[in-house]
């Protein structure tokens, strides 16, 4: 009775231990939930990291995607500008003389003018975004975003941007 025991302990150790399909996350998705909606911008997504020596703020990670490729659709804009390289860590926007700051911009089209509504970060301070890198390889860059961002054009409109996630091969 031991000898079938101990090989049905080892399978259920083997078969428990691995990864279920829930658990990994897909590359290339960016997803959040503006004013209390989600949403997935996985088309067209990609990003990518440019370095300029020339500029006192040298490294820029550049993150995008929609949620269609024409039409009524939605796209956002990541980026995290930096003194130095683009590492794990959390980017505050409003960060004034940081030696990086981040920005979020969300533009949905209206369906009947097909005008788009861009809503930003706002340089001003009054309510700050956040960008946090939690993984970053030569390959691919995951963290999160949230934040409050303002309509560009003026006015007090604004979009509440909560539980951001992205996945992402950098190209």
């Amino acid at each position: 009775m031991k000898f079938f025991f101990l090989p049905f302990v080892c399978l259920l150790l083997v078969f428990g231990s691995c990864k279920k399909k829930g658990d990994i996350v897909p590359t290339n998705t960016i997803s959040a939930t503006i004013d209390g909606a989600n949403v997935n911008f996985n088309v067209d997504a990609s990003a990518r990291i440019v370095t300029n020596a020339l500029g006192l703020y040298a490294n820029l990670l550049d993150i995008t995607g929609s949620t269609g490729a024409d039409g009524n659709r939605a796209t956002i804009v990541i980026t995290i500008t930096s003194k130095n390289s683009i590492t794990n860590g959390t980017v505050i926007s409003s960060d004034n003389g940081a030696d990086a700051f981040s920005d979020i911009i969300y533009e949905k089209t209206d369906p009947i003018s097909q005008i788009a509504q861009p809503y930003i970060t706002d340089n001003f301070g009054h309510y700050p975004t956040v960008v946090t890198i939690t993984s970053i390889s030569n390959t691919n860059i995951q963290g999160t975003f949230n934040g409050t961002l303002v309509y560009s054009l003026g006015g007090t409109s604004t979009k509440i941007v909560t539980n951001g996630k992205f996945n992402m091969k950098i190209n």
